[in-house]
């Protein structure tokens, strides 16, 4: 499985990061949505959001310590979505709204280990 995916660090609730974060993903997967279609006569949902999240330290991880957690958000995409789909999605909704994190913005497979059953 192929992701949008950013990574971060901070508390989600009041990083700005965070939220241009979000911004930049849905920015990007609607963009290449819409380029899809277009270009390729296919119309697909964008999938809902998704995260993981984790500290340097596993052991102190808590829902107390949350300005210490590391996150990657990431939205699901086809198989067929390329990286160079993703790069044209990435620049032109970065002339849309130029948001921070686009340029952090990849498309990566999902390790295995990691994918729910």
């Amino acid at each position: 499985m192929n992701f949008l995916m950013v990574d971060g660090k901070g508390n989600p609730n009041t990083s700005a990061d965070y939220v241009d974060v979000l911004q930049t993903l849905y920015s990007v997967a609607y963009t290449l949505k819409f380029k899809v279609k277009k270009e390729m006569a296919i119309d697909y949902p964008v999938m809902a959001l998704e995260g993981l999240w984790w500290g340097e330290d596993m052991n102190l991880f808590s829902a107390e310590k949350k300005e210490a957690w590391l996150w990657t958000m990431m939205i699901s995409t086809p198989d067929f979505v390329t990286t160079e789909l993703v790069e044209a999605a990435k620049a032109e909704a970065g002339k849309k709204k130029p948001w921070p994190s686009c340029h952090a913005c990849a498309l990566n497979p999902l390790p295995r280990a990691c994918q729910r059953n």
